[in-house]
């Protein structure tokens, strides 16, 4: 699978919020795009808490894209199939579904993530 950073939207930041659909489990809904519900899988979850933690966000207002941006933390691309892609972000390893291609042509290498 080809990991290399979107050539169309990669200078694009994207915004979504996120909310509990379950005590553990985050989601968020992107009427625009269809996507109403979706949750975020196992480990993923974790990832989110932290970086709510790290950013000191009291919402959860969350901004991510394909490039850097003043005050992003970096989730790193590991591996991935037609089923998803995995990133690993302050030794946690968590799982994207390919809702993902719905933001990024490609899965990019990094996604530089920040909460608000």
């Amino acid at each position: 699978m080809d990991t290399g950073a979107n050539t169309m939207t990669n200078n694009s930041l994207h915004t979504i919020t996120i909310y509990r659909l379950a005590p553990d489990v985050w989601g968020f809904d992107d009427g625009p795009n269809g996507i109403i519900a979706e949750p975020f899988v196992g480990e993923t979850n974790h990832m989110l808490d932290v970086l709510l933690e790290t950013h000191g966000a009291e919402g959860t207002v969350i901004t991510f894209g394909a490039t850097p941006f003043p005050g992003a933390s970096e989730w790193d691309w590991q591996s991935g199939d037609e089923f998803g892609n995995w990133y690993l972000y302050r030794g946690t390893l968590g799982w994207l579904c390919p809702t993902l291609l719905v933001y990024f042509d490609r899965p990019p290498r990094k996604i530089y993530i920040s909460a608000q």
